[in-house]
């Protein structure tokens, strides 16, 4: 048969054709590279997480936890984490982890390239509201 549909035919032959293959990938690599040059990553995502850090800390009055990288653990006081979190994104559209733990919740963000301060404004503001 043609077509690499005979009887030993595996998936990649059945599907594998020159006109199906997307260069876009290849061909972006280069202009993605230079935006995160120009855009300061992953710096401007380790301010970030700092600074969600220090406002949730500040807005319940619980000890800040130094944030890993781009990732941030934030104390809260003791909540249905999980409802919190469906909450977050029902509501706000906003999409975080949200744990109890034994003396209160924790909550888990992650900044990435299309984060900005807004964000964490956005989270606080929920934040507030919510809690």
């Amino acid at each position: 048969m043609g077509w690499g549909y005979g009887d030993d035919s595996s998936f990649l032959t059945r599907n594998e054709r020159q006109g199906t293959r997307d260069p876009a990938a290849y061909l972006a690599t280069a202009a993605a590279i230079r935006w995160v040059d120009r855009n300061g990553e992953p710096e401007r995502c380790r301010a970030l997480a700092a600074e969600c850090a220090a406002r949730v800390a500040a807005l319940t009055g619980l000890p800040a936890i130094e944030p890993h990288a781009q990732m941030v653990a934030c104390r809260l006081p003791a909540c249905d984490g999980e409802a919190l979190q469906r909450r977050l994104l029902e509501r706000h559209g906003i999409e975080v982890v949200v744990r109890e733990r034994r003396k209160g919740a924790v909550l888990r963000a992650s900044f990435q390239v299309y984060n900005d301060r807004s964000d964490v404004d956005a989270l606080i503001d929920a934040l507030r509201a919510g809690l």
